[in-house]
Formats: structure tokens, C-alpha cells, sequence
């Protein structure tokens, strides 16, 4: 049975402080609670048990550790606008990729339990460490292998459904230029003007060929991967449609150069040079020289960093968008 008590809130920011603190407290229990009730009426989920609270990101979803037919496992819960529709589609997801990516060395979490219509599903509980905090404990020529490995494991989910066809960046390039007007920071908006102006400078020249497509994870970093004796299990699959493949990569790289992980300590457009050269080896070679840096712009243009972000993340942030904007002008 459940216990609020027992809420975990390590993944929880340091500013979720005083009210805001109680306020997510108590909308998790109430999760918890309706989850334990929607399962004892499912037969599907007979003897299932919930136990104690992993993540729960208010107004989105929870992560909940349990027991189902005596087996442990995750209950992916979603309290969005939307929270049958999505967990109808992330069902689907996690259920087409395992039909291959049952390892030796790669891996999804297997799916274990589903009902029509409701707002949560079961999956295998994996023990590891997520593999961004792993990385951060090895030295810079281990952390790089492991970066090359994250490839690895996404150019395998993607082999079965990658396809080549015509490349259309402008619906990327409005996403950036929507974003981008609402950053904050004045030294980081400067930069930003003029990586917008070379992203659509790339968008013209991309627009006259092609790029591959595939079911992607749709938002793709190294701590949604569980690394256990060096086999990866990849989660939170979001199938996003089918949208260009180097998109996930550049948001894996991106993810990292923000938190300041740079294991060869240059960069190559804005990222560390040693990971962008690992990663894009899970890229066909067509989608390496444009589409890669067009999605790293993309990508840092989208993700507007928060008004209150510190010195430190600051300072990365404005070194990563003045690397990509050098080496995007050299293009």
C-alpha cells in the first residue's frame, strides 16, 4: 500500500520550497491514491501492489515502483489534459520497440501491463544508474566511450522504421524563432539573433535535399538511458512521430554541454567536439554536416534557459552559444 509519507522528492529542484513543496506533496498522494483505486477495479492488474514514488512532475506524470504478479515494475502515470491519449501512445511505443530491443547490449523496458482507455501503464522495474550521473564518476576517455555507446543504443531504436525523404526545416526554424524571443538572459539573446540568422541561412541550403525521418525517442539525453555492466535501457519513449533523426542527437548533445560535460575539453558548435564526433556516427552521413548543426541551433534556441538560473549554468550556456555561432558562421 502506498505511503505518502514515503514520497521521494530527490528529483525535485531546490526551489520547490515552503507551500510549493506541500502543494506537489499532497498532488502526488492524490495520484497515488486514485492509481490504487483504478487498479483494484482492473482484472488486468489483479494483486497489483504501489508502492513508493520515483518522479512525479506536476500536471504531467508520475513514476510509481510497485509489484504486478509478483514481479516489480514501474506504473508510468499521466495527469495531463490528455492523460488516456497519452498513455494509449506511449503504450504503443514501448510495445513496438520491444519486439527488438530485447538486448544483448540494448534495451527498453519491458512493457507489463495495460488497460484500454486508462491513464497508466506497467513496465519492468530496471535497476542501473542513469547514465549522465555514471558518466560524470569516469574519466574523460571512459565518459566518451559511454557517449559512443548512448549512440549505439539510439541508432538501433531508430534502424527499423529510418527512411530518407525530402527535408523540411522551416517548421523547426519557427519553433526556434518562437522560442528564442522569450530568453531572458540579454547576453545569452544577443548570441542568439545571430545563431538564428545562420540556423535559417542552413535552413535554405537543407531545403534543397534530403534528410532521414524515423520514429524517434522525441526527447533523447543521456539520463534517460540506465547503463548496468554496460548495457543501456533507454526510457520515457515518447514516440514522437517520425521527425529527423539528427534532431534527438543534437539534443543529446546540447543536454550534456549545458551541464558542462566536455570530456575532450574542445567544442565543435558549441558541444564537446569528442561527443558530437561519437554521436553522429549513429547518423547516416547525409544528415551529419547540416542537419546536425542546424538541430544543435535548433535545439539551443528552443530550450530557453529559466530567469533565475545561476552564475554557473549561465557562464555554460553563453560558452556553448558562442562555440556554435563561431563554427556555424564557418559552414
Amino acid at each position: 500500500m502506498f505511503n505518502s509519507v514515503d514520497l521521494s522528492l530527490g528529483e525535485f529542484e531546490s526551489a520547490q520550497m515552503g507551500k510549493r513543496r506541500d502543494n506537489t506533496r499532497y498532488a502526488a498522494a492524490q495520484v497515488a491514491l486514485n492509481l490504487e483505486e483504478a487498479i483494484a477495479s482492473l482484472p488486468e492488474f489483479e494483486g497489483a501492489e504501489v508502492l513508493e514514488l520515483l518522479r512525479f512532475v506536476p500536471g504531467s506524470r508520475g513514476l510509481f515502483s510497485g509489484t504486478l504478479q509478483g514481479r516489480p515494475v514501474v506504473f508510468r502515470v499521466f495527469i495531463g489534459p490528455d492523460a488516456r491519449g497519452d498513455a494509449a501512445k506511449e503504450w504503443a511505443e514501448l510495445t513496438r520497440a520491444w519486439t527488438y530491443m530485447q538486448g544483448p547490449d540494448f534495451f527498453v523496458p519491458e512493457p507489463l501491463g495495460y488497460a484500454e482507455g486508462q491513464w497508466f501503464y506497467a513496465m519492468q522495474q530496471v535497476s542501473g544508474a542513469l547514465l549522465l550521473r555514471h558518466i560524470a564518476r569516469q574519466d574523460p576517455e571512459e565518459q566518451l566511450r559511454l557517449i559512443g555507446r548512448a549512440g549505439e543504443w539510439y541508432a538501433a531504436y531508430i534502424a527499423p522504421t529510418q527512411v530518407s525523404g525530402k527535408a523540411r526545416p522551416t517548421r523547426w526554424l519557427n519553433l526556434a524563432e518562437k522560442a528564442m524571443l522569450a530568453q531572458p538572459h540579454p547576453s545569452l539573446a544577443r548570441l542568439e539573433v545571430g545563431i538564428y540568422a545562420e540556423a535559417k541561412r542552413l535552413a535554405d541550403r537543407l531545403s534543397k535535399g534530403k534528410w532521414h525521418s524515423a520514429i524517434c525517442h522525441g526527447d533523447f539525453h543521456l539520463n534517460n538511458l540506465f547503463i548496468r555492466q554496460d548495457v543501456l535501457t533507454g526510457f520515457d519513449l515518447g514516440g514522437a512521430g517520425t521527425p529527423p533523426v539528427a534532431k534527438d542527437i543534437a539534443r543529446a548533445l546540447v543536454h550534456m554541454a549545458r551541464r558542462g560535460v566536455l570530456p575532450s575539453g574542445e567544442r565543435r558548435f558549441g558541444v564537446d567536439a569528442g561527443a558530437f564526433a561519437r554521436m553522429e556516427a549513429a547518423l547516416p552521413e547525409a544528415d551529419r554536416a547540416l542537419a546536425l548543426p542546424f538541430f544543435v541551433a535548433v535545439d539551443a534556441l528552443a530550450r530557453v534557459e529559466q530567469l533565475d538560473l545561476g552564475e554557473e549554468q549561465l557562464a555554460l550556456a553563453e560558452a556553448m552559444e558562442e562555440g556554435l555561432l563561431g563554427d556555424l558562421r564557418l559552414l
